[in-house]
């Protein structure tokens, strides 16, 4: 119950989580050198019995520390590792004298050891195990604790919170946990979503052009994984004078161009196609407007004008004909068009006053109307 307890409070303390994901880490990296430590330790303990397995008793050498078989030499040299007394052991191993000389048929029976042989094994052992492997091993567990704890004032390198500053943004876009989102609408979300040293200037439209770009060149598809994004983020973020080695700058530069020089046609791609677009717009608005105003100027010249009569005389009940209009204007009673009577008939043209020159003239009466005005006998009213 405790064990579980721990695991579960360990998720709410980023310390005791970076210092959790070290030491896997750290396994998972140093298993090669664990690996070979053992087979060289097995390589060592095979030696040690075929040259010291009869050796007697001595000091160090006991019942419980010798090379008589292979479980009883790898523990020898597991303590050896650890530093305790592998000297003289050694020493024991060097015992030449007061001891039962082998011959060349009976090898097993001598109880006498080698000096040279004792002096190389063990020196080399202890070289190539105290002051390689182990050093090695410990390199990787500092490098690994170096990158969890790192500060961002000492190295150019993202920090652990930097990294998780990332993968919570992420997961603010990425709501399925499908690991990829899109390069033209997401990325440029997730860019302005990150905070503290991953912050981006919104804006400096150039620069979202540029990570944008340098996506769409490295993936080469309409989606971007987590890891792409992180990279990018990180190249951006740190002097890569200083990070990187002298191929990988080499690679970036050149990849730095290709993406300069693509922003640059598409910006001026984009720009003609703006100016192409306005002036469409602009000449479509200019026909518009000359349409209107033709269409305006040929509905104030169907405007119907009122007629006139030059001499318009209107009948009376009592046959005595009323001059109305003698200057030209419209009769003001009803509005009643007038007419142009010369004797008794009406004549066959309207007379209009056009004020535009070069206006037609409009058409004639009908004749049924005209015969029909004829036909009226005002003499008898």
């Amino acid at each position: 119950m405790s064990t579980t307890r721990f695991f579960e409070f360990k998720t709410f303390q980023n310390t005791l989580k970076n210092l959790i994901m070290t030491i896997a880490v750290s396994v998972y990296k140093s298993f090669f050198i664990i690996l070979a430590m053992f087979l060289l330790l097995l390589c060592y303990a095979l030696l040690g019995v075929l040259h010291f397995g009869s050796v007697k008793y001595g000091e160090m050498i006991n019942r419980h520390a010798n090379f008589k078989s292979g479980p009883k030499a790898v523990i020898t040299l597991f303590r050896i590792v650890t530093g305790e007394d592998w000297n003289k052991i050694m020493h024991d191993c060097m015992a030449e004298k007061y001891c039962y000389p082998s011959g060349n048929r009976d090898y097993w029976l001598g109880t006498c050891g080698s000096y040279k042989s004792s002096v190389f094994f063990f020196c080399s052992f202890y070289v190539i195990i105290a002051y390689i492997m182990l050093n090695l091993l410990v390199a990787i567990i500092v490098e690994n604790f170096s990158l969890f704890y790192s500060a961002e004032d000492d190295t150019g390198m993202l920090s652990q919170n930097d990294i998780r500053v990332y993968q919570q943004t992420w997961n603010m876009i990425d709501i399925k946990r499908k690991g990829q989102i899109r390069v033209k609408h997401q990325v440029r979300l997730l860019l302005r979503l990150l905070r503290f040293r991953l912050t981006v200037n919104i804006q400096d439209r150039l620069l979202f052009k540029h990570m944008c770009c340098e996506l769409e060149h490295t993936c080469r598809s309409e989606m971007v994984s987590f890891y792409e994004v992180l990279m990018m983020i990180a190249y951006r973020s740190v002097d890569i004078r200083k990070s990187l080695q002298l191929e990988e700058l080499i690679q970036r530069e050149q990849l730095e161009a290709t993406i300069d020089y693509e922003v640059a046609k598409e910006t001026i791609k984009n720009w003609l196609e703006r100016c192409v677009r306005r002036k469409r717009v602009r000449r479509k608005s200019t026909g518009k407007f000359e349409a209107k105003r033709m269409c305006g100027n040929n509905r104030n010249n169907d405007i119907q004008r009122p007629l006139i009569v030059e001499s318009c005389a209107s009948p009376t009940f009592d046959g005595i004909t009323r001059q109305e209009s003698i200057d030209g204007e419209r009769p003001k009673l009803f509005r009643q068009e007038s007419l142009a009577i010369s004797g008794d008939s009406v004549e066959e043209n309207w007379i209009v006053k056009n004020p535009w020159k070069g206006r037609p003239a409009p058409p004639p009466i009908p004749n049924d109307i005209v015969e029909w005005f004829d036909s009226l006998n005002f003499d008898d009213i």
